[in-house]
């Protein structure tokens, strides 16, 4: 479970950022003290490994529950995804909007993925893959246009939210045939392009906001620290959010340099 062991790391160092003085004070230059491997495991890595997979498909040959259960529930779901139409993935500028359709269409996406892992039934990991590219080749690309001023304190959050079951359908069918290495870098090129969303996102929460009447974001920037995190927000799942989806990215792409920007950076 690659990721879920970043989930402590990255908190930590939210807790730790969230100590600092002023609208949040900078790191020191130097000051990393968790350095990240290169990222060498094969596909897939995130939530679960070729290990994990072995030990899934040999409970369910034994019929062993929950497992069992849980995977004839899968199966019926994947069965009835893998004949139904792409859905139209959403273009525009409303960062809720594309988090609720987005959702929806990483939630089958990566059950698809992996229910094709321990199957091999090659109609789920077609489905999953055309979703994907439907995403990842709709133009604008989706997340990439948001409004400045809509949703202005989640729009990172929703951004990374939103995405991330589409990262896990990348990483759950990377080594299927019919996904090719020219579709794999369309799709790895739509989740760096929605880096930057995530990043502004980071940007508005290490800044300090205090609400506002008048601006049509609904709050202004100040220099006042009592506005530090939206109103001193120190414990909330925007951050978190913002770490799980550079984490989710940089290790379904292989970035080092993202995973290390959102484990331990002095950026």
């Amino acid at each position: 479970m690659v990721l879920f062991r970043w989930i402590a790391i990255g908190l930590c160092v939210l807790a730790e950022g969230a100590r600092g003085g002023g609208c949040l004070a900078p790191a020191k230059k130097g000051c990393r003290e968790i350095e990240i491997a290169p990222i060498v495991q094969p596909h897939p890595r995130l939530l679960i490994n070729a290990a994990d997979v072995a030990e899934i498909k040999a409970a369910i040959a034994r019929r062993a529950e929950p497992r069992y259960s849980a995977w004839q529930h899968l199966k019926e779901r994947a069965d009835g995804w893998s004949t139904n139409a792409v859905a139209t993935p959403y273009t525009g500028d409303l960062p809720l909007e594309f988090f609720t359709t987005t959702r929806m269409a990483g939630h089958r996406a990566s059950k698809l993925g992996l229910a094709y892992l321990l199957d091999g039934n090659a109609a789920y990991a077609e489905k999953a893959r055309q979703i994907l590219l439907a995403w990842a080749q709709a133009s604008p690309l989706p997340a990439t246009q948001f409004s400045k001023t809509e949703y202005f304190p989640g729009s990172g959050m929703v951004a990374a939210r939103g995405i991330v079951g589409l990262v896990y359908a990348y990483d759950y069918i990377y080594n299927y045939p019919g996904f090719s290495a020219a579709e794999k870098q369309i799709v790895e090129d739509w989740f760096r392009a929605v880096l930057p969303v995530i990043q502004a996102g980071i940007d508005r929460w290490d800044a300090c906001y205090e609400p506002s009447e008048t601006d049509p974001r609904g709050y202004v920037e100040t220099d006042d620290p009592r506005y530090q995190y939206f109103d001193r927000q120190y414990y909330q799942n925007h951050l978190s959010a913002h770490i799980m989806g550079l984490l989710a990215i940089g290790y379904a792409i292989g970035d080092r340099s993202v995973v290390q920007f959102a484990v331990d950076s002095p950026e």
